[in-house]
This record gives structure tokens, C-alpha cells and sequence, in this order.
């Protein structure tokens, strides 16, 4: 009985999701996003990594570099899904570097 009232609630949701309307992408919109996870990274390191408390709590500092690891490779992340998005969409690219 559990089962079948998860599944319905899945497929509920999914289709819920599926008449949400996406925002239109263009190619700037991935490199805003990167540029704000870059920000996000420096910030990370400026204000919290380079904090004294770090040089003395080393589980601190550990933590805050591993946000500040995760931040970046989700820059990388965005990097490859521009690539592809690119590949699929060459006119919108065309359009914004203006080829």
C-alpha cells in the first residue's frame, strides 16, 4: 500500500514539474553563473578560510575549504553544461558572442 501511494505522489509531482514552465537560457546566463560561483569560492577563502580562528581550529578551516572545493567544482560543472548547451543550441551562442 505504501508503495503505490509513493509512486502516485512521484508521478504527481513529475507532472507538476512538467507544466512549470523553464526560463529561456542564453549563453550568458552560464557564464553569470560561473562568474557567481567564482565570487562565491573568493569570498569563501577572503573572509572565512583566511579568518585567525582558521589558523588556530584547523576542523574549521578543513570545512570551509572543503564549501569552498564543492563551490568550484560545481564552476567546472556549469563550464561542461555550457559546452553542451552550446552544442545544442549553436545559434543562441552565435547570437550572444556575436558571430
Amino acid at each position: 500500500m505504501a508503495k503505490k501511494k509513493k509512486k502516485k505522489k512521484a508521478l504527481k509531482a513529475e507532472k507538476k514539474l512538467k507544466k512549470e514552465k523553464l526560463p529561456v537560457l542564453n549563453a550568458g546566463h552560464f557564464l553569470e553563473l560561473m562568474d557567481r560561483s567564482d565570487g562565491v569560492a573568493q569570498l569563501i577563502e577572503d573572509r572565512l578560510i583566511e579568518h585567525p580562528i582558521c589558523a588556530h581550529h584547523l576542523e574549521i578551516k578543513d570545512q570551509l575549504s572543503l564549501a569552498q572545493s564543492i563551490i568550484l567544482d560545481v564552476y567546472g560543472r556549469i563550464a561542461a553544461v555550457e559546452d553542451q548547451w552550446l552544442k545544442d543550441n549553436p545559434e543562441k551562442g552565435k547570437l550572444f558572442f556575436g558571430d
